[in-house]
């Protein structure tokens, strides 16, 4: 600090002492710990900090926008995301045994639903009529964990038989699916990968658009 030192040397006198505090305050000032900083290192110093806060600013800002980018919307069930592909199960099929894995190269349609669900079983003529339109080029399972013969009888009754059905009271595809409440449907694309879920109640409308959609190549 120039001042200080110009102030003692003017109180103690002395033109050597002068120059010494005066020499003692200008490397005070220009470095740490009482090093010169030459101007090519201050240069050289200044660069390096500038690049090191710049770095700082840009790589979070990197982070976040490779998040935003790879991030994929909720499927509102826990276990299920979109473009997975989604837990296996078998389920009896018109010939016998068949598993979910094996359904790929087409679209395949998955409902949870229970015969005492009024939404589920309004919908069940919508299932139908998907049955009925895509024929043997889209899969339709239809599940629930109601005790056996339960939902079969149902359908049975309600001329619905021709729909597959898969029996689930221990809940294990139910909870391999996160399923808490229903009714639910899950689209599975030609691939096996999640490309559509809907819980609640869906109309023709929007199950064809789905089913359209993961169809597509």
């Amino acid at each position: 600090m120039p001042g200080l030192a110009l102030a003692w040397a003017a109180k103690f006198g002395g033109g050597g002492n002068w120059r010494a505090s005066l020499k003692s305050a200008s490397m005070a000032s220009e470095g740490c710990a009482g090093v010169v900083m030459r101007p090519a290192f201050q240069r050289l110093a200044r660069i390096f900090i500038c690049a090191l806060a710049v770095a700082a600013i840009a790589l979070p800002a990197a982070s976040s926008a490779r998040a935003r980018r790879d991030a994929q919307p909720a499927t509102g069930l826990k276990t299920i995301s979109y473009a997975k592909t989604p837990p296996d199960f078998t389920f009896d099929a018109a010939d016998g045994p068949e598993k979910l894995s094996a359904l790929r190269g087409r679209p395949v349609v998955l409902n949870f639903w229970a015969t005492w669900c009024p939404p589920c079983t309004d919908e069940l003529g919508t299932f139908e009529k998907l049955h009925e339109t895509y024929g043997d080029s889209v899969s339709l399972v239809t599940l629930t964990a109601q005790p056996k013969g339960v939902a079969r009888d149902y359908l049975n009754e309600k001329g619905l038989g021709s729909l597959t059905l898969l029996e689930d009271p221990a809940r294990q595809v139910h909870d391999a699916y996160s399923i808490a409440r229903i009714p639910v449907t899950v689209i599975l694309k030609r691939d096996g990968t999640v490309s559509w879920v809907w819980i609640g109640e869906v109309n023709w409308p929007e199950l064809r658009a789905a089913v359209d959609a993961a169809a597509a190549p």
